[in-house]
């Protein structure tokens, strides 16, 4: 599980939580407007949050090898 101040990290430019059986993503990773890619391959999520819509910079994606089955509309305003 990650922590919702993982929020706090505004600079941050690239985030890697894959390989950690993730249920679920803090919604404090929709603050990370400068995230540029996000890494959250091989987990058990189920769908993409919508807050990953926030990020505007975000170019890379990679969220292969967990549950999902349909991606939801705010992926859309995403890069």
């Amino acid at each position: 599980e990650l922590p919702e101040s993982i929020g706090e990290l505004r600079q941050l430019r690239v985030l890697n939580v894959g390989n950690n059986l993730l249920t679920a993503l803090p919604e404090g990773i929709g603050l990370l407007t400068n995230l540029e890619e996000l890494v959250m391959n091989s987990n058990q999520l189920e769908a993409i949050p919508s807050f990953i819509g926030n990020l505007h910079h975000l170019h890379i994606l990679i969220a292969n090898s967990n549950r999902i089955s349909t991606l939801t509309d705010e992926l859309a305003g995403v890069g």
